[in-house]
């Protein structure tokens, strides 16, 4: 039989309790589903449904097997042996071997624009068809929580994908759903697949991972820029979930009988990106002075509608990690310091290129910086894009001075999830070798040392360099309000994404598919 007529026979099989659709507003479009090139937190909500990796996080952000079964490590911490679970097929129906597992990660090797994890790794190796052999070039206590996180995960899929170039796989994973549609800028839908193997050695979901279980037949994910949009479309019932819904609009919904309203408090960490590889602010002083003009406090209650906290920490405060360092420089907001750092620059009202997505929050946060930079003496010029443009547009030296994005998954992973970040050839400051030389060395420490209290002492040191550096410009923490349809039951907001599996219609509730 043919791997594609026994992918068929498993759907007919298996027998789920549940079914219909549930329709969610995403707040932005995405512009990859490649397993390996997964950088959008909106992409997010879409990949871990359909793909999965050895191992993966829980609740807390802590390491938990997922496609592996157990791990164990030599005393060296230079050599690492998984073994797999059994049984676990792909959607195209054949069965996960660790050929497709070696081969998953040379492709993430070769194509994977994280290379925290790719320059760590020496070798692969298939022991047996249920065991991989990972070899190190040095030990690291950041390889298993690189390995499992979602910011930029392992996924694996069948050996003969591998070879396709990005964008070009078959988007095959062992995940809970499977890809029934892409209609590129307006949805995706997932299909339940009746084949997947739940990780039995868990009683339920946790995080990313645990024993999953997709009860809905089909997850559509719309894409849906504009907040009132997706607001209007969860009043009416075209949709049954929506993100980000604006503060104003959450207290009316949450007087609908028939809605509710679920908040994340620690969501999402808007910050100005700025490019150091392109005049004028390739230069310190410039830099400097544009932070010392940003209002953070202006910024983000005018954005969220008093839905923010305000922090220096680039962690999420429930990290071990966590610390104020650099505090200091964080909303300074004194247009006196920001003009005396313009006279030193020399600077003499060269344009400054801003990239400003038309994602709600940035839009808003894009007018108010506009101003406050204008104010300073900054010749800033807005440019409008769509978010994965813009995503495209910040991975290269050119094309931009400014940009808005942010992080939700970093905050809550920890000081390894910033280390490409913030260092490295492919940072996303664009910083160039010779400034880059400090940080990396900082970042040497944090992975070379010992234990907790010496990656907390190095992480404290790069988080206060990334302000006096100006890597870029911390603006605040953004909660998330989320409105849904009270018969959807099983849903927990999560900073990593969307998890629409284990979520199912109440008895009364169905919406079919």
């Amino acid at each position: 039989m043919g791997l594609a007529a026994l992918a068929s026979r498993a759907e007919a099989g298996a027998a789920i309790n549940g079914g219909g659709e549930a329709i969610v507003g995403l707040y932005a479009n995405i512009g990859s589903l490649d397993p390996h090139f997964q950088v959008s937190h909106i992409a997010a909500s879409v990949f871990f449904g359909l793909y999965e990796g050895l191992v993966t996080v829980d609740e807390d952000g802590r390491v938990i097997p997922s496609l592996a079964e157990r791990w164990s490590s030599s005393p060296d911490g230079l050599a690492y042996r998984f073994d797999l679970r059994r049984g676990v097929r792909f959607h195209d129906g054949g069965e996960m071997t660790a050929r497709d597992v070696v081969a998953s990660l040379e492709r993430y090797r070769r194509i994977s624009p994280e290379r925290g994890l790719p320059d760590l790794i020496e070798r692969v190796d298939a022991s047996s068809p249920q065991t991989v052999a990972i070899r190190l070039r040095k030990a690291s206590a950041t390889f298993l929580p690189r390995l499992a996180s979602p910011a930029n995960p392992v996924a694996i899929i069948p050996a003969h994908e591998a070879p396709k170039p990005l964008n070009q796989t078959a988007n095959v994973g062992t995940g809970p759903f499977r890809l029934a549609e892409w209609t590129p800028d307006s949805q995706v839908r997932l299909r339940r697949f009746a084949g997947y193997s739940a990780n039995t050695a868990f009683t339920g979901p946790q995080g990313l991972g645990g024993r999953r279980t997709a009860w809905l037949d089909t997850v559509t994910f719309r894409f849906m820029p504009e907040p009132s949009a997706r607001v209007a479309a969860l009043e009416a019932g075209d949709i049954h979930l929506a993100e980000q819904v604006p503060a104003r609009a959450a207290a009316r919904l949450a007087r609908n009988p028939r809605l509710r309203i679920e908040r994340l408090t620690d969501f999402n960490m808007p910050a100005l990106f700025i490019n150091h590889a392109r005049a004028p602010t390739s230069g310190l002083a410039l830099r400097r002075a544009v932070q010392a003009a940003v209002d953070v406090r202006e910024a983000m209650a005018g954005a969220t509608d008093g839905a923010y906290t305000l922090d220096p920490s680039w962690l999420w405060p429930n990290s071990p990690y966590y610390s104020k360092a650099g505090g200091e420089l964080y909303g300074l907001h004194d247009l006196n310091i920001a003009r005396r750092w313009l006279a030193e620059a020399r600077y003499r009202g060269e344009a400054i290129d801003f990239l400003i997505p038309n994602i709600s929050l940035h839009m808003k946060l894009g007018v108010i910086l506009l101003e406050q930079l204008r104010t300073a003496g900054l010749n800033v010029r807005p440019v409008s894009v769509d978010f994965a443009t813009m995503v495209a547009t910040i991975a290269s030296d050119r094309g931009w001075h400014l940009a808005l994005n942010g992080f939700r998954a970093a905050p809550f992973l920890g000081p390894y999830a910033y280390e490409t970040i913030f260092s490295g050839p492919n940072n996303w400051a664009r910083a160039k070798a010779l400034e880059d030389g400090p940080m990396r060395m900082l970042w040497d420490r944090f992975n070379a040392a010992p234990d907790d209290k010496g990656r907390a002492a190095a992480w404290a040191a790069i988080q206060a360099l990334t302000y006096r550096n100006v890597t870029m410009v911390k603006l605040g923490a953004e909660n998330l309000l989320i409105g849904m349809d009270r018969r959807l039951q099983g849903y927990r907001p999560y900073a990593g994404g969307e998890r629409m599996w284990d979520v199912r219609w109440s008895p009364a509730g169905r919406v079919p598919s």
